[in-house]
């Protein structure tokens, strides 16, 4: 065949099933339906397809977006991220606003018995004030005030993880009044 050639596909050139592209995508992750879709598009699957392939993963329990939000935010809240990070990082993940109002709702009412040792995975306050701590220790490991620098420093990381600004006022208040030595 000559360079200026283009190879032509043969009948038995086939690509696999959406389910089967989408199932094996799956295997590597837990993903969202949105994170689904848009992956066998990149594959060029048509629509209806796509929306066969999702009805059947969705029958099958292989993509369960509110038990895939429930469990983000665990891991989330676990590396100290507040619920503005987490609502942001949901929202590029394809989930709504609804579904994660659900996911935050039902995690709440079942004290999220998740075996994590942290029971109330929600509470913003107790979270902030852990990154927080953490930081005020090896500040003062290092021999360093709690100055002004330090306390902005600790607000700009709070702001960062998605923490309000309540929060992050709450948490530098009590900073203020750790005394050293």
């Amino acid at each position: 065949m000559s360079t200026g050639e283009k190879k032509k596909s043969s009948p038995q050139t086939h690509k696999a099933n959406a389910f089967d592209k989408a199932a094996a995508y799956l295997s590597a992750q837990p993903r969202t339906q949105w994170e689904v879709r848009k992956y066998l598009k990149q594959k060029e699957y048509d629509a209806s397809e796509i929306d066969d392939a999702v009805k059947q993963l969705l029958e099958y329990g292989y993509l369960d977006d509110l038990q895939y939000c429930q469990s983000y935010i665990r891991v989330a809240a676990g590396k100290g991220k507040g619920q503005k990070k987490i609502r942001q990082e949901l929202e590029a993940r394809g989930i709504s606003y609804d579904t994660m109002k659900d996911a935050m709702l039902r995690m709440e009412k079942d004290g999220d018995d998740s075996g994590s040792g942290n029971p109330v995975v929600l509470d913003e306050k107790k979270r902030a004030l852990e990154v927080a701590v953490k930081m005020t220790r090896q500040q003062l490991s290092e021999g360093k005030a709690l100055d002004e620098k330090f306390l902005a420093r600790a607000a700009r990381r709070l702001a960062g993880l998605g923490y309000t600004t309540d929060v992050i006022y709450f948490v530098i208040g009590k900073l203020r009044g750790i005394k050293t030595r």
